[in-house]
Order: structure tokens, then sequence, then C-alpha cells
């Protein structure tokens, strides 16, 4: 879906990518060639007007990560330390999910976990309790596990916050 929505803002904005073989393809058909030349198409001559041209598109027409990204769902946390953990919730929760299920599952994490979306509630939180929150998340019981680990270990190594680096 979200290669649909590239290629058809891509064309939109007058720019066509190149066609190119994936390299499974290209190995079985010439396997003499280097595995490190597969790795990866070479830029784009023009990639400095494709930059412009989505720059300027985007200067107009705004997306869902504009107001529901990672960074827009935790705009109204006044805590420093809580406004870093719901980002970084948010982070691990969007991997291979839309934007608006993301910020529906952080939605969820706030308002049903007592107290709130915070390190101590996370991890207090029952396990089927942060299911329900995250169902819609792509690997959701996966991602509930983690995101559990995650404010366990910033609850007990890093005083509640997220580490530095």
């Amino acid at each position: 879906m979200h290669n649909i929505a590239l290629s058809s803002l891509l064309c939109s904005l007058g720019i066509t990518h190149r066609n190119t073989q994936p390299a499974d393809q290209a190995r079985n058909q010439d396997t003499n060639v280097d595995d490190n030349a597969l790795r990866g198409a070479p830029p784009r001559d023009d990639w400095d007007i494709v930059v412009d041209r989505i720059r300027e598109y985007r200067a107009t027409h705004e997306a869902p990560v504009d107001t529901v990204g990672c960074e827009a769902l935790t705009e109204e946390e006044p805590d420093p330390k809580l406004r870093r953990f719901r980002s970084l919730v948010s982070l691990m929760l969007s991997a291979q999910t839309k934007d608006e299920i993301t910020a529906e599952a952080v939605r969820n994490l706030s308002q049903r976990l007592p107290g709130g979306l915070s390190p101590k509630s996370l991890s207090a939180a029952p396990i089927d309790l942060v299911h329900e929150c995250v169902r819609r998340v792509g690997f959701w019981q996966r991602k509930s596990n983690y995101i559990k680990e995650a404010a366990r270990t910033c609850l007990e190594q890093y005083a509640g916050d997220i580490p530095r680096t």
C-alpha cells in the first residue's frame, strides 16, 4: 500500500522510478556478479531534483506523519521523560504499521493503562491489556512484549527515562 502511495506521489510530481530487477533475478541471470554489487541500485542522477520536488509537494500537502507520527503523538506531554518514553513506544509500534494505527494504539495505552502511558504503568500492566490496546498494530503480540520489556528496562536501569544513546 505504501509503495503504491509513494509511486502515485512520485508520478504526480513528474518523477518515474527506475525499473530495477530484484537481486535474486539478477543473481540467477549471472552467477559471476559480485553480491556487493547487488545490495542497492546506484543513486539517480537527478536525485537532487527529486528531493526538491518532494519538498515542494510537502510544503503544501499534509501527510499522516505530520499529525499522528511518533513525534506528533507526544507534543502535548509536558514531562520530558514521559515525552521521550512515549516517543520510544510509538517508534517501536510503528514498524510495519500505518501512522493512524500507531496513533490509535498509543492513545489506547495512554487512556487504558492506570496512570497513563509511562514506564511504570506499562511494565506493571497485564499483557492481555497491552494486547487489547495494540491489537491493530502489525506484529502486535511480539511488539507488546518488546514495549513491556523496554518499559521495565527504562524503569530499572534508567530511572524511568530512556538511555541517551
